[in-house]
């Protein structure tokens, strides 16, 4: 009688695992909703004085998140009470990586708006939006594992751009769920944004940021399971290369 072998889908169990760390930090979903809940008004004085600054401190949420995440994994809470000091502790490693991944975008709108083809309206069309978030999409499938390394191996984005890249390249093709998944996702929950009415977009938006937050652990997950030599305590990192208690 032969036996039936029965195969676990790492990407699947990952997924479950992001998921269920939310049992150990609650916060976690909460924080993230609370984020897209305070940059949804958008008039003047509120923009000014709560959203712009809320939305600055949320580049360093994208550490954060990570960190919790690799707690809960571990059965490790984490403490409410350092969640700005942590946050704001990665907001300038994850503002830097932001904006070079824009570069090449503002090159192209650069170079079409000296050749006229750009106009006001060009990204408020189908084809725009499309090209927009099919670039988003793009960015977010290279730097799939840019954003873990700089919660959990190094503080310099010159660092994390090759690490990433060369995590994509040495798991290929067996990490192409982690890769293609969320920055596919991502892309076309963003067109598809367009299409609801008005009343029903902050509803999808703390869904589309709650997606987002479970690829991110599932990320984060098969990170710290390929770099086991890294590790992780808080928002540094203890290694052979020493890379973050020497500034690196």
């Amino acid at each position: 009688m032969s036996e039936i072998q029965v195969t676990s889908d790492r990407f699947v169990d990952d997924v479950k695992s992001s998921v269920n760390a939310w049992r150990q930090a609650p916060l976690l979903p909460i924080v993230a909703a609370l984020f897209v809940v305070i940059e949804l008004p958008s008039y003047g004085l509120w923009t000014i004085a709560v959203a712009l600054p809320i939305g600055f401190f949320g580049f360093g949420w994208l550490g954060t998140q990570l960190i919790w995440y690799q707690r809960a994994f571990n059965g490790e809470s984490s403490n409410p009470r350092e969640l700005i000091s942590l946050t704001w502790s990665f907001v300038a490693r994850y503002f830097w990586l932001v904006c070079l991944a824009w570069v090449p975008a503002l090159a192209v709108f650069i170079a079409l708006a000296i050749a006229k083809l750009l106009t006001a309206d060009s990204l408020r069309s189908p084809g725009g939006r499309i090209g927009v978030f099919a670039y988003i999409g793009v960015v977010l499938m290279v730097g799939t594992f840019m954003v873990p390394a700089l919660a959990f191996s190094t503080r310099r984005v010159t660092k994390a751009i090759p690490l990433g890249l060369r995590m994509i390249a040495q798991g290929w093709p067996g990490n192409w769920k982690y890769v293609l998944v969320p920055g596919v996702g991502a892309a076309v929950l963003g067109s598809v944004y367009w299409l609801v009415p008005s009343l029903g977009r902050p509803a999808l938006d703390i869904l589309i940021t709650l997606i987002s937050l479970v690829f991110a652990g599932t990320i984060a997950r098969y990170y710290l399971r390929t770099k086991p030599a890294d590790r992780v305590i808080g928002s540094s990192v203890t290694s052979g290369s020493n890379d973050l208690a020497g500034g690196q």
